[in-house]
C-alpha cells in the first residue's frame, strides 16, 4: 500500500507541494522549539528535525495533548496539519503545568 499512497501524494501535490508541506513542518518545528524554550530551557531538537524534545511533564498533560514519551523526555512531532496556534495552546498549558497549576486531560 505504501507506493500506492506514495504515488497519490506526488499526483496530488506535486514536488513542489511536497516541499512546502515539508518547509511549512520545518517552521512549525523552529516555532515550537522556540516557544517553549521560552518556559523550559531544555527543550531541543536536532538540526532539520520535525520532532521537538521536552522534559517529561506530568501524566494529564501527557494525556491531554497525547505526547509520546518515555522515561525522561517526550516529544511533539510538527506533523502536516500542525498550527501555530495549537503549539501556543500547550505551550500555555505547560506554563501552567510548571507552576503548580492543574492541566485538566479533556
Amino acid at each position: 500500500h505504501t507506493p500506492l499512497i506514495l504515488w497519490y501524494m506526488i499526483s496530488k501535490l506535486g514536488i513542489e507541494g511536497l516541499k512546502q508541506r515539508t518547509m511549512d513542518c520545518l517552521d512549525v518545528a523552529a516555532y515550537a522549539e522556540a516557544a517553549l524554550k521560552q518556559v523550559e530551557p531544555l527543550v531541543w531538537r536536532n538540526p532539520s528535525a520535525l520532532t521537538v524534545n521536552i522534559p517529561k511533564p506530568d501524566e494529564a498533560l501527557i494525556k491531554k495533548w497525547q505526547l509520546a514519551s518515555g522515561k525522561e523526555w517526550a516529544h511533539i512531532i510538527c506533523m502536516p496539519g500542525m498550527q501555530k496556534p495549537q503549539i501556543d495552546a500547550f505551550v500555555k498549558d505547560l506554563e501552567l503545568h510548571k507552576a503548580g497549576q492543574c492541566v485538566l486531560a479533556e
